[in-house]
């Protein structure tokens, strides 16, 4: 797997909508504010994509009476890669966890 870090585009809005809802672990946002998030705060935001895959995100922006400060918003992992990647200490067992 090798992952590629990018700013996200507008049509990235969806995808990071759908992330977030199949993930079931963040609160999720209407898609609204995903689509100007990548669009309006991309150079804050950034996607990790494994080819044509959405794997991750960041969503954050700066604050407008302080721009030294950066708000995180959101960070999100796509849950299969929690436990369907190997392990970096052992390249071939999988990570998931003996009760799933």
């Amino acid at each position: 797997m090798t992952i590629h870090f990018r700013e996200p585009r507008l049509e990235d809005g969806g995808r990071i909508h759908r992330l977030i809802e199949r993930a079931g672990t963040l609160d999720l946002n209407s898609a609204y504010l995903y689509f100007l998030l990548a669009d309006h705060f991309r150079s804050t935001c950034a996607i990790a994509e494994d080819g044509e895959n959405l794997v991750g995100f960041v969503t954050a922006y700066r604050l407008p009476d302080n721009p030294d400060s950066l708000f995180v918003w959101q960070i999100g992992v796509d849950a299969c890669l929690l436990y369907t990647s190997p392990s970096p200490r052992d390249r071939t067992r999988s990570r998931m966890p003996s009760s799933a």
